[in-house]
């Protein structure tokens, strides 16, 4: 069945702002609202209204993406289970195999977010972990804009997790918000209550049975335990991967570091080497100019002499070099 915002509002009393933050064209972040009656869940790509008997999941026109069809699947597994316990159930009620409509609804609605958390985070190990093993052996740009790419996503699914997370808290911590969620058992204190003022009850007594402080609340909370277990270990994956990057870089920049200092060494050892070739063109260079009054030009073999004096004192001159930079362990 298909409903407009407007019949929503009317069949189950929500205000405009509840239907607007359900609006996939809006980016709101993961809610789930517990109204007089209904649940209102925001949660990633499952946007849907849980009443006492009945749940209304939004589908956008015309959406054939695989977040539509996982929507799709959700509503089919709904189905399912509510026909396998319905089967099971004895008694015609409100109730489905012992559990409310609406908790059978949030379980499913949780679990398929929380499945859809545990399929991208397998995911992102398997391919951040063969990509940084990667990286650590072949340093180029490649891999490292790979493991940037890799750390952004890490970022953004631990950010969407965490929201999840922290709406599962909250509500686990408010016992009033617990007991707005108890939708089957208000629906039934309420029907008890106008019935009771009908044969002339009073009204503080009607009033006294829907203390929501006297809603039992332990089956939500064990649903909501369960859940908040499930993503949290899908957070704890997620931040095993984070520290792993963050060892991966801090391996890279030793690596970069050392690479660095190899070249700075060679620098040094080039330039030693630049200056002693200096010092050892200066002779040849005084024999070409050709002065007069030299009697070392007319010695036979001074230049050859000349040569290999300079070459031996210009080698000496590298080697004094060589050792001082081996003393002071820069090599």
């Amino acid at each position: 069945m298909e409903f407009t915002k407007p019949a929503l509002m009317r069949r189950l009393d929500l205000p405009g702002r509840d239907l607007r933050m359900l609006d996939p064209f809006f980016a709101y972040p993961t809610t789930i609202l517990a109204r007089d009656r209904a649940i209102v869940c925001n949660l990633e790509h499952l946007r849907c209204i849980i009443a006492a008997d009945e749940a209304f999941i939004l589908l956008r026109d015309g959406g054939f993406g695989a977040e539509d069809a996982r929507i799709r699947s959700c509503a089919a597994e709904l189905q399912r289970r509510l026909v396998q316990a319905a089967g099971r159930r004895a008694s015609d009620d409100s109730q489905v195999d012992g559990t409310p409509f609406e908790f059978i609804a949030l379980r499913v609605a949780l679990q398929d977010v929380c499945s859809l958390f545990e399929s991208q985070t397998a995911e992102l190990q398997s391919e951040g972990y063969l990509a940084l093993d990667e990286s650590k052996k072949i340093i180029n740009v490649v891999s490292l804009e790979r493991a940037r790419l890799l750390k952004n996503r890490l970022a953004i699914l631990t950010s969407r997790a965490e929201k999840v997370k922290d709406e599962i808290e909250m509500l686990m911590d408010d016992d009033g918000d617990m007991a707005e969620c108890c939708l089957t058992e208000k629906k039934r204190k309420m029907e008890a209550s106008l019935l009771e003022k009908r044969i002339g009850e009073s009204s503080n007594d009607s009033f006294e049975s829907l203390d929501m402080n006297k809603f039992g609340t332990e089956e939500l909370e064990m649903l909501l335990e369960a859940q908040f277990a499930s993503i949290g270990s899908s957070i704890n994956k997620l931040t095993m991967l984070m520290e792993y990057i963050k060892d991966t870089e801090g391996f890279i920049n030793i690596e970069l570091n050392n690479v660095q200092n190899q070249l700075l060494k060679l620098e040094l050892l080039l330039g030693s080497a630049a200056f002693v070739v200096a010092t050892f063109a200066v002779v040849p260079g005084v024999f070409w100019m050709n002065f007069e009054g030299v009697k070392l030009y007319k010695v036979p073999h001074g230049f050859e002499e000349t040569l290999v004096i300079t070459g031996v004192c210009s080698l000496v001159m590298l080697g004094c070099f060589a050792w001082y930079l081996k003393r002071r362990m820069i090599f």
